[in-house]
Formats: C-alpha cells, sequence, structure tokens
C-alpha cells in the first residue's frame, strides 16, 4: 500500500501561485523602463516623422547635412506634439528592434498610411 504524504493547504496555495505566476510571465518580455509607445502610438509617431524625412530630402535634394539643425528642431517638437521623451523614444526603438515581428508590423501600417490610393 501506498504512504499518502500529509500536505498543508498552504504549500499547496504556494505551488499553484508560483506555477500560475511561471506560466503567465513565459512568452511575454516585460516592458523596460521607461514605457515603451503602443504599437498605434508608434504607427502615428512613425508616419508623421517619415512625411518629415520626405520633406527635407525633397528641399535639401538628399544632402542633409545642410539642413541638420533644421531637422533637429523638427524632430524636437515633433517628439514634444507627441509627448514623448528622446528616452521613451530610445527604449521604443530599442524594444521594436528585438521583436522584429510587431516592428514589421509597425512598419507595414506606416508605409499604408503613406501609400496614395491605399
Amino acid at each position: 500500500m501506498k504512504k499518502v504524504r500529509n500536505i498543508s493547504f498552504s504549500a499547496v496555495c504556494a505551488f499553484v501561485l508560483a506555477v500560475a505566476t511561471f506560466f503567465s510571465s513565459c512568452g511575454s518580455e516585460p516592458r523596460p523602463q521607461p514605457p515603451v509607445m503602443e504599437e498605434g502610438q508608434f504607427v502615428d509617431f512613425l508616419t508623421e516623422a517619415y512625411l518629415l524625412e520626405g520633406f527635407y530630402a525633397f528641399e535639401s535634394k538628399y544632402r542633409f547635412d545642410t539642413l541638420q539643425p533644421e531637422m533637429i528642431a523638427s524632430y524636437d517638437s515633433l517628439l514634444a506634439r507627441h509627448g514623448i521623451s528622446e528616452e521613451v523614444f530610445d527604449t521604443t526603438v530599442s524594444w521594436y528592434t528585438r521583436h522584429p515581428e510587431i516592428y514589421q508590423r509597425v512598419h507595414d501600417s506606416v508605409m499604408l498610411r503613406l501609400t496614395p490610393g491605399e
């Protein structure tokens, strides 16, 4: 005959909680601090940034070095308009580059917005 161990209720609860915590944390990387822009917010920002870069490319005949101070001021203005700090932007770009499948979705959304007639 097998011996049955007497396990306390609190031990069972602790085990169940540990397993639940383990499985809930699997498959998703925690968002870093400062927070990363949500996908939709990043799409909005990048759409405006690409339009801004297109404007400067056309105006400078693709000689960006001649417009660097104006471009930096424009990027600062764009960040401010979206309520994004440089630190959040840098963290966002870093996070999305480590998640290429999500970044591809963001990029595809931006390209759809910028494609005429779509």
